[in-house]
């Protein structure tokens, strides 16, 4: 339980972090930021539909079809998309069959798509 935990927080201080340096949001601003997505991207209001209906490994399917260095826009909604899932409680999840260490590692590899890794790796 405590190292689920000290997960959570890593995953979200990446993610805050990330977004803070490469997009000027603060955490505070994030609601905002969201709304700005939903409204300005097709895929993450897809995402949250997957995520809302259990379909988690779906929705990350789908994340990876767009994640791409040319399209840099997904690396922004993949990080919102992480950090949606790094709120989800525990038994939610499971019972869609998804861990904290797939987040981790799903977080991981976006970086990695994106040439980010070395940013990825001061939060393992």
């Amino acid at each position: 339980m405590l190292r689920n935990d000290f997960d959570l927080r890593l995953t979200n201080e990446l993610i805050e972090s990330y977004l803070r340096i490469a997009y000027g949001i603060r955490p505070d601003e994030f609601l905002d930021s969201e709304k700005g997505l939903i409204e300005d991207n097709v895929i993450y209001p897809q995402l949250k539909q997957l995520i809302q209906e259990g379909k988690i490994n779906d929705a990350e399917d789908l994340l990876y079809e767009y994640a791409s260095p040319i399209n840099p826009d997904i690396l922004k909604v993949g990080l919102f998309f992480y950090y949606d899932l790094n709120r989800l409680d525990d038994d939610v999840l499971e019972k869609a069959d998804f861990s904290r260490e797939e987040i981790n590692e799903g977080l991981h590899e976006l970086l990695r798509i994106y040439d980010q890794e070395e940013f990825g790796a001061i939060f393992r």
